[in-house]
């Protein structure tokens, strides 16, 4: 395989554990089960079928609490908290989100992350949720590529 054009999005999945949550979940589940030691940023939001339905990224949650915040003392924090702890994931997830089949190739990885985006969630055909593409993950790839001193042709 000399090509970038070869390499399918598939042989750079992340290998940690995905943030997977149910579409009934509660911002509970994120305050309880902080984003540490596992793969990325973001939430997957996928149903019975495994089919990603949303995502919800620390910017985003970041965003929501933000809006509500401002006014909040010190002294009704907490009592907010347990409020917003009952919101459902799936009530503030984006539903529209960068994604990539199974079968695009590191070329396809490479466009997505020249727009901005570090994590890529994978899917298959039925929009199952595979694993993520990285930043990482597409520059270690690139890298063993170089080292190998194989070609890299981007077109």
């Amino acid at each position: 395989m000399n090509n970038v054009n070869e390499i399918h999005v598939t042989e750079l999945l992340c290998t940690k554990e995905l943030n997977i949550v149910s579409p009934l979940d509660s911002l509970n589940v994120v305050f309880s089960n902080p984003l540490r030691n596992l793969s990325g940023s973001s939430y997957y939001v996928v149903d019975e079928r495994d089919i990603l339905r949303a995502v919800l990224s620390e910017a985003d949650l970041l965003s929501f609490i933000g809006e509500h915040l401002p006014g909040i003392s010190r002294f009704s924090l907490s009592s907010y908290m347990d409020n917003i702890s009952t919101v459902r994931i799936a009530d503030i997830a984006r539903r529209e989100f960068p994604s990539i089949q199974a079968d695009s190739t590191l070329t396809d990885a490479v466009a997505l992350i020249d727009q901005g985006y570090r994590e890529i969630p994978v899917v298959d055909s039925k929009g199952r949720l595979l694993g993520e593409i990285n930043t990482q993950s597409v520059l270690e790839e690139l890298v063993r590529y170089q080292n190998q001193g194989m070609i890299l042709e981007c077109v």
